[in-house]
């Protein structure tokens, strides 16, 4: 191989090798925006609270299947076309121990062009 050859081969690496540090997991992650709001936003000891969720599909195709889960909460959310928003009110969601002081993490999974994906949001609770 010629010195050149050699270096476009090591650029390459190079580059492919910075984006798999920068682009997050799942290649289509930013599809789905997602914002959420808990009540209340801190708690003393475990108890209940509710979450408000706003799903929005950033993707220029439909998003399929779209469900959030979390503890005992599997639940599907059903499409959602390009451009579509959505707001969900999760009540009564009870917040362990160890979570108090932290927060609980929920995931989404959706199909994308017939492909997997999943996003997770954590949600903090003082």
């Amino acid at each position: 191989m010629t010195k050149r050859t050699q270096f476009n081969a090591l650029l390459t690496a190079l580059v492919l090798a910075l984006l798999a540090l920068f682009l997050p997991s799942g290649a289509f992650a930013a599809s789905l925006t997602v914002r959420t709001t808990a009540t209340p936003d801190a708690l003393s000891e475990a108890g209940q609270i509710s979450i408000n969720v706003v799903l929005t599909n950033e993707s220029d195709v439909l998003l399929e299947d779209v469900r959030i889960s979390a503890h005992s909460l599997d639940e599907t959310l059903g499409n959602f076309e390009p451009g579509s928003q959505k707001s969900y009110n999760i009540t009564n969601f009870s917040i362990y121990p160890e979570e108090v002081g932290s927060g609980v993490t929920l995931t989404f999974y959706w199909l994308e062009n017939g492909v997997e994906q999943s996003y997770e949001r954590f949600v903090p609770i003082a």
